[in-house]
């Protein structure tokens, strides 16, 4: 693989500058208002250079049917900017520019810089209380849903666990746009003099930047837009530098590139039969069910989890794994951030974890509902056809699209922002599960039986331990044959000497017999609760007649019943292992998304996909980070998928199939930083 070095660009849709945030006390006492007044500043909106982000896609929230994107993202339909003082408290009022004042705002191809090509400006009118403080920082949102805005706009930038920083919640936007808000990295604090600051507010300087009038301040964006303009001039502008918060994931995938798959047939005589994976949607898996307004970083020192931490903490964090470029001063932007659900550690070995259908007989799981145990979402193969065809739903909300007649023809899904610390992804599934616990995306589709030239889509089963891919079951009754061949627990006399055969055993008692996943009780006593969710075994779901099985309390063959069935059925576990259940050919692959900071080495291809070498990975190799953009192409699928056992199981990928992802070829964009490199498998 060949790597080429990042172009760094602008940090957002819309530049509006230097921002603070810090933890220190100001240099500067606040000044105070002495009467009710009107104030004006003159902010400078900006869009990235086009030269510095040669990978930029105008992309959007709604694409034609051809998968093509239009210029939703660069739509704004609001502004709303909100007050501080040099203590990071609110004062004054929201200013905001309705859809009609932005239409007002005129772009010119100038530039005020190397990352900086398009730019307006717009004087905001800042209107102020007597008694209150005089307004040294801004924030810009862009987009923004009113009332959360004005909800947002009576908290300190600072206020610890209730600040504007701790901010979360599903969405902060109901308008069909792009939120954004102002990029958060480390640099100078302009109102302490500080290097390394965390920053999340551009600073005013009250003596340059806060004009008495209209006037003045229109005047002072006409001087610094002169071609002569000099830099005090210039320096009158109020540069607010804004990044999405949604995260950008685009996906290829052609139908050509599918392979069959050859599997020993146990139903004729051990010939080889062929099944065809065929994508049906796509979907962003995993992803945090929340999101922070405001980019957050968080560190873990013996065991405390610390979400304000100096730059020496995050910046040890991250260099410390290689992931040096992390900040960059000069673009105003960082290229990591914790998540709602960074620090929670609970994440899910299997789906029975997440929602156990047998347990829940009627019940439809509903990814969204509250009282789920996890941050992150998990869909099932119904939840996602709900999405499809609930109108309802935001397309940002919505996590999936449809496959087309070729495949997926690089669809987009924009999500939030989802990362994972170097201690949950390099945990080697003993007491954790890596896979299900970073952001992927997820092929989810179903197989076709190809026979005699035929094809059909059906129930299978496949027993992954046996023949060069596994062995095929085309029935239940052929895998239930199987399986209690396998078997030498059960008796038809009560002295232990005739085994249960499938040739001899009654209809009706055969009939009690079934393959299905195991109940919770059942694996709970047979030492094992977390099964993944597609493997399926040999059970009695009813008690047979005149079936014996050896008791060691007693030291007797003595009769299955009611009262000793769960019993019986974790003894069958134990004795007859495992086969994989593909309910009506359903199955899924999941390709967890890659970093900036990702390394070849923990990547090892193979012929059914490849293995991520979880234990050598550091931080900032998996991740979802806002206002980047992910262009991962499918190149081939040849691998066997994770079965599904039902169409209202969730999707998590379990610790034994770690191997079970697609070749891909991936390429990671920032929408305004573009990393170029590649890789084949």
């Amino acid at each position: 693989m060949k790597k080429q070095k990042f172009l760094l660009g602008a940090a957002g849709l819309f530049a509006i500058g230097l921002t603070a945030c810090s933890n220190e006390m100001p240099v500067q006492e606040p000044q105070k208002v002495a009467e009710d007044e009107s104030r004006f500043i003159a902010v400078t909106l900006s869009a990235p250079n086009a030269a510095a982000t040669r990978a930029y896609e105008n992309g959007s929230l709604t694409t034609d049917a051809d998968g093509t994107a239009t210029a939703g993202e660069s739509y704004v339909y609001c502004l709303d900017f909100l007050f501080y003082d040099t203590n990071g408290n609110p004062t004054g009022t929201v200013s905001h520019l309705n859809e009609e004042q932005v239409k007002g705002l005129t772009f010119t191809s100038n530039g005020t810089g190397a990352n900086v090509e398009r730019f307006c400006t717009s004087v905001v009118p800042v209107q102020l209380t007597q008694g209150e403080n005089l307004p040294a920082q801004v924030i810009c949102i862009v987009n923004g849903n009113q009332d959360v805005v004005n909800e947002i706009a009576k908290k300190s930038l600072n206020g610890d666990d209730d600040g504007f920083r701790d901010i979360t919640q599903a969405e902060f936007s109901r308008i069909g746009n792009f939120l954004m808000t102002n990029s958060v990295y480390y640099g100078q604090d302009e109102l302490t003099g500080q290097a390394n600051q965390r920053l999340c507010a551009t600073p005013i300087n009250a003596n340059t930047q806060l004009f008495a009038t209209k006037a003045a301040a229109e005047s002072a964006v006409t001087a610094a837009n002169g071609a002569d303009a000099t830099a005090a001039q210039k320096a009158a502008l109020v540069d607010i530098y804004v990044e999405r918060v949604a995260a950008k994931v685009s996906l290829t995938l052609d139908n050509a590139n599918i392979s069959n798959y050859t599997l020993a047939n146990a139903d004729a005589d051990g010939a080889d039969i062929s099944i065809r994976f065929v994508p049906e949607y796509w979907l962003m898996n995993a992803v945090d069910n929340k999101t922070y307004l405001t980019k957050r970083y968080g560190v873990e020192v013996d065991g405390e989890i610390d979400m304000h931490p100096d730059y020496a903490q995050i910046n040890g964090a991250l260099t410390g794994a290689g992931f040096s470029n992390w900040n960059s001063v000069a673009d105003h932007r960082s290229y990591w951030g914790t998540s709602p659900s960074y620090f929670k550690n609970n994440f899910p070995l299997v789906s029975d974890q997440v929602f156990d259908p047998e347990a829940n007989p009627g019940v439809e799981y509903d990814p969204y509902a509250a009282g789920y145990a996890y941050d992150v979402n998990y869909y099932s193969y119904n939840s996602v056809v709900a999405g499809i065809n609930n109108a309802t739903y935001s397309e940002v909300r919505k996590q999936w699209k449809e496959v087309g007649e070729n495949g997926f023809n690089k669809s987009v899904i924009y999500t939030r922002e989802t990362t994972t610390p170097q201690r949950t992804i390099q945990n080697d599934g003993t007491n954790g599960n890596p896979a299900a616990a970073v952001g992927s995306a997820v092929v989810l589709g179903h197989y076709e039986v190809i026979s005699n030239d035929a094809t059909e889509t059906k129930t299978f089963y496949v027993d992954r331990n046996d023949g060069d891919n596994g062995t095929y079951y085309g029935s239940m009754e052929s895998a239930r044959t199987a399986l209690l061949n396998r078997q030498t627990i059960l008796f038809v006399d009560e002295e232990g000497k005739d085994p249960v055969d499938v040739e001899d055993i009654s209809a009706a008692n055969l009939a009690c017999f079934t393959v299905e996943h195991p109940k919770a009780a059942v694996r709970a006593l047979a030492g094992n609760p977390n099964v993944a969710g597609r493997l399926v075994t040999l059970q009695l779901s009813s008690v047979p007649s005149n079936i014996y099985f050896y008791d060691n309390a007693s030291g007797d063959y003595i009769p299955v019943n009611a009262d000793n069935l769960t019993t019986v059925n974790a003894m069958l576990v134990s004795q007859t292992g495992y086969f994989d259940i593909f309910f009506e050919g359903l199955g899924f692959f999941t390709v967890p998304i890659r970093h900036l900071n990702f390394k070849d080495a923990s990547y090892t291809a193979n012929d059914n996909g490849g293995v991520y070498n979880w234990k050598t990975m550091s931080v900032g190799e998996l991740g979802i980070v806002r206002n980047h953009s992910y262009d991962l192409t499918i190149s081939s699928i040849k691998g066997l998928a994770n079965g599904l056992r039902s169409r209202n199981q969730p999707i998590v990928p379990a610790k034994d199939s770690f191997n079970q992802y697609v070749a891909m070829r991936l390429n990671i964009l920032s929408w305004n930083v573009v990393s170029s490199w590649s890789v084949d498998l």
